[in-house]
């Protein structure tokens, strides 16, 4: 059983790291990387999860509150609030996204945490351009 809750939180993992790599901005001056990628005209897509209920969970308390990790009062409170009661391991695993998140924000140069997704990989006929034209160049010479 711990092998398979293992599995399902490195599933969640980069699923956060992967959304906070994309609302970060690799530099204070620039879009985040989901604004660049949309405006590159590429849609954004996340990788897959077996417990979504859990990232809906933390989207609805928030990743970070105030621009730190969400605490265990937190949690609780949310809990009280909303009348949802969490497992211990649901509840240790929100703060584990929390930490995960706000450590990937806060990374500006750091490679997608989601390397297979989509957007990340150069159209077929973009790369046959590139190379057309580099053999162009060579050709000018």
């Amino acid at each position: 059983m711990v092998k398979f809750f293992d599995g399902i939180g490195e599933e969640l993992s980069l699923w956060v790291r992967h959304m906070a790599w994309l609302e970060a901005s690799p530099d204070d001056k620039s879009p985040s990387r989901a604004d660049q990628i949309r405006k590159d005209g590429n849609e954004l897509s996340m990788p897959g999860v077996s417990a979504a209920h859990v990232l809906d969970h933390l989207q609805e308390i928030g990743p970070a509150i105030a621009g730190h990790v969400i605490t265990h009062a937190e949690i609780a409170a949310w809990q009280s609030n909303t009348g949802i009661e969490l497992s211990a391991w649901e509840a240790r695993m929100l703060r584990r996204l929390s930490v995960e998140y706000l450590v990937t924000l806060n990374k500006k140069d750091c490679p997608p945490p989601w390397a297979d997704a989509p957007y990340l990989k150069p159209a077929k006929n973009t790369v046959a351009a590139n190379l057309q034209s580099s053999i162009m160049e060579l050709v000018n010479l």
